[in-house]
């Protein structure tokens, strides 16, 4: 809930923006990214800043919204990602996932821990970049008709996993500790329990907001 929060300054922030700085979004793209550079490198030792803080989390939004720019208004841009060969893309997944990897070890150097929000949202950038637009893609997950299901739950899943993690937890200080109730059992009952209380959320919950979308839309098209 914390890290919704956190968007939802950004979204009034980036209204305000778009309102009456339209012309200079790139530019400020940048400039947000810079000032989370700096304040991760003036916090560096000040963990709770360092990963609560909105401003260190302001490159997050930045490398977003440049994504976006380019996506929508550098056609050449997007003629070179459609045109990205499969040995290109396959390259950069497996730089994706070296890092994921060596996580433990880079988290030890001080200037990774200062670009690790921006070096993930390229990486994420990327990977939603290539599966939206790229002609030579490896897979599309676009293709499996359980995702649409995931999608329509995220919000859900999203929120309540840290919730239902704890109450799993919790339930499993009464169980006997063993390698495979670790590694299977309570992995199982979170993701199920999860996917149980997201879509109880969404049918009962979301959807009646979600339908009030089509009535702020007809308002602001006016």
């Amino acid at each position: 809930m914390w890290s919704i929060s956190v968007e939802e300054q950004f979204y009034v922030f980036w209204a305000i923006t778009i309102k009456w700085f339209n012309k200079y979004l790139f530019g400020i793209s940048f400039l947000i990214i810079f000032i989370s550079l700096f304040f991760r490198i003036y916090f560096i030792n000040d963990s709770l800043s360092l990963n609560f803080h909105t401003a260190s989390a302001l490159g997050n939004f930045g490398i977003g919204s440049l994504t976006a720019i380019l996506a929508f208004k550098y056609q050449h841009f997007l003629k070179k990602l459609q045109s990205l060969s499969r040995n290109t893309i396959l390259f950069f997944y497996v730089t994706i996932f070296t890092f994921f990897i060596l996580m433990p070890s880079l988290l030890e150097n001080d200037f990774f821990i200062v670009i690790q929000r921006i070096l993930f949202s390229i990486f994420f950038s990327f990977i939603i970049l290539e599966q939206t637009y790229c002609e030579n893609s490896l897979f599309k997950v676009s293709r499996i008709k359980y995702f649409n299901f995931f999608g329509k739950i995220s919000y859900g899943l999203y929120c309540y996993h840290g919730i239902m993690i704890t109450i799993v937890l919790q339930i499993s200080g009464f169980l006997s500790e063993s390698l495979l109730n670790s590694l299977v059992i309570y992995p199982i009952l979170i993701f199920v329990s999860t996917l149980i209380i997201s879509h109880i959320s969404f049918r009962f919950y979301e959807s009646k907001f979600l339908k009030l979308k089509s009535k702020f839309s007809f308002l602001s098209s006016d």
